[in-house]
């Protein structure tokens, strides 16, 4: 594995939908029961690799906080708007490339799983943005997928 730059984050955007516990899949043999993709990310990756130094979460006041609390108390929460409006993008914004460049320089893992409406785009644009400016490098990014009626996402 590369030499990573600076701290390793793991950056996570979470909704307020329902969540049920399913099996999680990365390829070629690491799987996990859960219902919190995040927690079998980190779990996944680190495995492999050294762990994360910090781990954020981005979402809205109404998000299901509680799966954060129970499997990644360490996390550091965020707070984003709905992101409906203009305004409230460029607030969004601006928290997730405030609080990434914080960290400067680091080795972000993007996952995108469990984001409300947008905030997944949002978190994704971000990143790749920042990384361009050589504030962050991009390790990874992630996104599972279940597919309607399954139990598995890869």
């Amino acid at each position: 594995m590369a030499e990573t730059k600076g701290m390793r984050v793991l950056c996570s955007v979470i909704g307020a939908g329902k969540y049920q516990e399913i099996k999680y899949l990365l390829p070629p043999k690491d799987t996990m029961r859960t219902d919190f993709a995040t927690f079998a990310l980190k779990e996944f990756l680190e495995r492999n690799s050294k762990p994360f130094d910090r781990i954020l979460v981005f979402g809205v006041e109404s998000a299901a906080w509680q799966l954060v609390e129970r499997y990644l108390p360490e996390a550091q929460r965020k707070i984003i708007p709905e992101v409906r409006y203009q305004k409230e993008v460029d607030e969004a914004f601006k928290v997730i490339k405030a609080t990434l460049i914080d960290l400067s320089p680091c080795t972000v893992v993007l996952d995108l799983t469990h984001g409300y409406r947008h905030h997944p785009l949002l978190l994704l644009l971000t990143g790749i943005y920042l990384s361009v400016l050589d504030y962050v490098e991009l390790e990874g990014v992630y996104y599972a997928m279940l597919p309607r009626g399954e139990e598995e996402a890869e």
